[in-house]
Protein backbone atom coordinates (compact mmCIF):
# COMPACT_ATOMS: atom_id res chain seq x y z
CA UNK A 1 0.00 0.00 0.00
CA UNK A 2 0.91 3.43 -0.02
CA UNK A 3 1.92 5.28 2.80
CA UNK A 4 -0.78 8.67 3.01
CA UNK A 5 0.47 11.43 5.04
CA UNK A 6 -2.88 12.67 7.40
CA UNK A 7 -3.10 16.43 8.41
CA UNK A 8 -5.65 18.29 10.72
CA UNK A 9 -6.52 21.49 10.43
CA UNK A 10 -6.79 21.80 14.46
CA UNK A 11 -5.59 20.32 17.58
CA UNK A 12 -8.30 19.24 18.82
CA UNK A 13 -8.67 16.45 15.44
CA UNK A 14 -5.09 15.56 16.34
CA UNK A 15 -5.89 14.44 19.33
CA UNK A 16 -8.95 12.54 18.72
CA UNK A 17 -6.97 10.49 15.84
CA UNK A 18 -3.80 9.80 18.74
CA UNK A 19 -6.26 8.67 21.01
CA UNK A 20 -8.19 6.50 18.46
CA UNK A 21 -5.20 4.61 16.79
CA UNK A 22 -3.77 3.42 20.46
CA UNK A 23 -7.59 1.80 21.70
CA UNK A 24 -6.66 -2.00 22.29
CA UNK A 25 -8.76 -4.61 20.53
CA UNK A 26 -9.95 -2.28 18.09
CA UNK A 27 -9.77 -4.50 14.98
CA UNK A 28 -11.09 -7.65 16.31
CA UNK A 29 -14.62 -6.33 18.10
CA UNK A 30 -17.21 -7.26 16.58
CA UNK A 31 -19.36 -4.62 15.01
CA UNK A 32 -23.24 -4.11 14.64
CA UNK A 33 -24.38 -1.43 12.07
CA UNK A 34 -28.28 0.21 12.24
CA UNK A 35 -27.47 2.78 10.21
CA UNK A 36 -25.12 5.58 9.13
CA UNK A 37 -22.31 4.20 7.27
CA UNK A 38 -19.11 1.84 7.62
CA UNK A 39 -15.95 1.90 5.32
CA UNK A 40 -12.35 0.40 4.53
CA UNK A 41 -10.09 3.45 4.29
CA UNK A 42 -7.25 3.12 1.76
CA UNK A 43 -4.68 4.16 4.66
CA UNK A 44 -5.46 1.13 6.73
CA UNK A 45 -3.90 -1.37 3.89
CA UNK A 46 -5.47 -4.17 4.86
CA UNK A 47 -8.80 -6.26 4.71
CA UNK A 48 -11.39 -5.18 7.78
CA UNK A 49 -11.27 -8.36 10.21
CA UNK A 50 -14.42 -7.46 12.43
CA UNK A 51 -17.35 -9.47 12.61
CA UNK A 52 -19.90 -6.97 11.18
CA UNK A 53 -23.72 -7.71 11.89
CA UNK A 54 -25.73 -5.00 9.62
CA UNK A 55 -29.08 -4.40 10.71
CA UNK A 56 -29.02 -1.46 8.30
CA UNK A 57 -26.95 1.33 7.44
CA UNK A 58 -24.25 1.54 4.14
CA UNK A 59 -21.02 -0.66 3.94
CA UNK A 60 -18.42 0.79 1.33
CA UNK A 61 -15.15 1.91 0.39
CA UNK A 62 -13.01 5.11 0.84
CA UNK A 63 -9.89 5.73 -1.57
CA UNK A 64 -9.77 2.39 -3.17
CA UNK A 65 -11.24 -1.33 -2.26
CA UNK A 66 -12.79 -1.90 0.73
CA UNK A 67 -11.51 -5.35 1.70
CA UNK A 68 -13.73 -7.33 4.48
CA UNK A 69 -12.07 -10.47 5.89
CA UNK A 70 -14.96 -11.07 8.88
CA UNK A 71 -18.34 -12.36 8.91
CA UNK A 72 -20.93 -10.48 8.08
CA UNK A 73 -24.14 -10.66 8.75
CA UNK A 74 -27.28 -9.45 7.11
CA UNK A 75 -30.73 -9.01 8.74
CA UNK A 76 -33.56 -7.06 7.65
CA UNK A 77 -34.53 -5.67 4.53
CA UNK A 78 -32.37 -2.43 4.34
CA UNK A 79 -28.76 -3.03 4.21
CA UNK A 80 -26.58 -1.58 1.74
CA UNK A 81 -23.60 -2.14 -0.29
CA UNK A 82 -22.29 0.65 -2.25
CA UNK A 83 -20.30 0.85 -5.03
CA UNK A 84 -19.67 4.51 -4.65
CA UNK A 85 -16.46 5.89 -2.48
CA UNK A 86 -18.26 7.37 0.76
CA UNK A 87 -16.25 10.14 0.49
CA UNK A 88 -16.49 10.84 -2.89
CA UNK A 89 -19.71 9.39 -4.33
CA UNK A 90 -19.21 10.19 -7.96
CA UNK A 91 -16.31 8.01 -7.96
CA UNK A 92 -16.49 4.22 -8.20
CA UNK A 93 -15.20 1.71 -5.89
CA UNK A 94 -15.17 -1.97 -5.39
CA UNK A 95 -15.89 -4.06 -2.20
CA UNK A 96 -14.69 -7.49 -1.64
CA UNK A 97 -15.70 -9.92 0.80
CA UNK A 98 -12.48 -12.31 1.14
CA UNK A 99 -11.90 -15.36 3.13
CA UNK A 100 -12.17 -15.91 6.11
CA UNK A 101 -15.02 -13.85 5.85
CA UNK A 102 -18.38 -14.60 4.41
CA UNK A 103 -22.02 -13.33 3.83
CA UNK A 104 -24.34 -15.12 6.25
CA UNK A 105 -27.69 -14.41 8.05
CA UNK A 106 -31.71 -14.34 6.39
CA UNK A 107 -31.91 -10.30 5.33
CA UNK A 108 -31.46 -8.48 1.93
CA UNK A 109 -28.53 -6.88 0.96
CA UNK A 110 -29.14 -4.37 -1.90
CA UNK A 111 -25.97 -3.57 -4.24
CA UNK A 112 -26.26 -0.03 -5.34
CA UNK A 113 -24.37 0.50 -8.62
CA UNK A 114 -21.71 3.52 -9.44
CA UNK A 115 -20.90 2.40 -12.99
CA UNK A 116 -17.61 0.23 -12.98
CA UNK A 117 -17.78 -0.75 -9.08
CA UNK A 118 -18.29 -4.03 -8.37
CA UNK A 119 -19.06 -6.36 -5.38
CA UNK A 120 -16.89 -8.91 -5.22
CA UNK A 121 -17.60 -11.93 -3.76
CA UNK A 122 -14.21 -13.79 -3.47
CA UNK A 123 -15.12 -15.91 -0.59
CA UNK A 124 -16.88 -19.09 -1.37
CA UNK A 125 -18.30 -19.66 2.12
CA UNK A 126 -21.59 -17.04 1.51
CA UNK A 127 -24.27 -19.35 3.97
CA UNK A 128 -26.52 -15.92 3.67
CA UNK A 129 -30.30 -17.71 3.05
CA UNK A 130 -31.70 -13.85 2.54
CA UNK A 131 -30.99 -12.36 -0.97
CA UNK A 132 -29.00 -10.23 -2.54
CA UNK A 133 -30.44 -7.32 -4.93
CA UNK A 134 -28.42 -5.96 -7.80
CA UNK A 135 -29.07 -2.58 -8.46
CA UNK A 136 -28.92 -0.33 -11.31
CA UNK A 137 -25.43 0.05 -12.51
CA UNK A 138 -24.12 -2.11 -9.97
CA UNK A 139 -22.31 -5.46 -10.73
CA UNK A 140 -21.99 -8.22 -8.89
CA UNK A 141 -19.14 -10.67 -9.09
CA UNK A 142 -19.45 -14.23 -7.85
CA UNK A 143 -15.68 -16.26 -7.45
CA UNK A 144 -16.78 -19.47 -8.26
CA UNK A 145 -18.72 -22.68 -6.49
CA UNK A 146 -19.67 -20.95 -2.74
CA UNK A 147 -19.53 -17.31 -3.42
CA UNK A 148 -23.44 -17.68 -4.06
CA UNK A 149 -24.43 -20.07 -1.10
CA UNK A 150 -24.44 -24.09 -0.90
CA UNK A 151 -26.47 -26.77 -2.44
CA UNK A 152 -28.21 -26.54 1.35
CA UNK A 153 -28.09 -23.04 1.83
CA UNK A 154 -28.69 -20.93 -1.77
CA UNK A 155 -29.54 -17.63 -1.79
CA UNK A 156 -31.36 -15.47 -4.53
CA UNK A 157 -30.14 -13.10 -6.56
CA UNK A 158 -32.52 -10.77 -8.02
CA UNK A 159 -30.87 -8.36 -10.86
CA UNK A 160 -32.95 -5.44 -11.05
CA UNK A 161 -30.72 -3.84 -14.04
CA UNK A 162 -27.70 -4.55 -12.94
CA UNK A 163 -24.89 -7.31 -13.93
CA UNK A 164 -24.34 -10.74 -12.31
CA UNK A 165 -20.83 -11.50 -13.30
CA UNK A 166 -19.90 -15.50 -12.61
CA UNK A 167 -16.17 -15.87 -12.47
CA UNK A 168 -16.90 -19.69 -13.55
CA UNK A 169 -13.26 -21.20 -14.33
CA UNK A 170 -13.77 -24.92 -12.97
CA UNK A 171 -17.02 -25.35 -14.06
CA UNK A 172 -18.56 -24.52 -11.14
CA UNK A 173 -22.22 -24.89 -9.86
CA UNK A 174 -23.06 -21.79 -8.46
CA UNK A 175 -26.31 -22.75 -6.73
CA UNK A 176 -27.78 -18.97 -6.34
CA UNK A 177 -32.10 -18.52 -7.65
CA UNK A 178 -31.76 -15.64 -9.67
CA UNK A 179 -34.75 -13.77 -10.46
CA UNK A 180 -34.50 -10.94 -13.40
CA UNK A 181 -36.88 -8.15 -12.38
CA UNK A 182 -36.34 -5.87 -15.35
CA UNK A 183 -33.90 -5.65 -18.47
CA UNK A 184 -30.24 -6.85 -16.93
CA UNK A 185 -27.26 -8.62 -17.71
CA UNK A 186 -25.36 -11.69 -16.87
CA UNK A 187 -22.09 -12.76 -17.66
CA UNK A 188 -19.94 -15.76 -17.49
CA UNK A 189 -15.84 -15.28 -17.66
CA UNK A 190 -14.26 -18.47 -18.82
CA UNK A 191 -10.89 -19.81 -18.39
CA UNK A 192 -9.73 -17.59 -21.51
CA UNK A 193 -10.86 -14.57 -19.44
CA UNK A 194 -13.01 -13.37 -21.74
CA UNK A 195 -16.44 -11.54 -20.16
CA UNK A 196 -18.08 -9.83 -23.30
CA UNK A 197 -17.96 -13.25 -26.11
CA UNK A 198 -19.95 -14.93 -23.44
CA UNK A 199 -22.82 -11.89 -21.74
CA UNK A 200 -26.23 -12.59 -22.18
CA UNK A 201 -28.99 -8.99 -21.96
CA UNK A 202 -31.66 -10.45 -20.04
CA UNK A 203 -35.15 -9.37 -20.12
CA UNK A 204 -38.52 -10.32 -17.92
Amino acid sequence: SIPILIGFSNQIEKDFFERFITVSGIGANPLTVNGGQVGNAAYLGAAVPNPITLNGGTLGAIGETGRYSGVITVNGTSAIVTLADLLVPGTARNVQVEAPGKLTGAGTLNVAGNGTGLLDLASTLTDLTGSIKVQPNAIVRAAGSGSLGTAGTPLTVTIEGGTLRLWNLANDDFNANVAVAVASTIEVVGSAGTVSARSRALAT
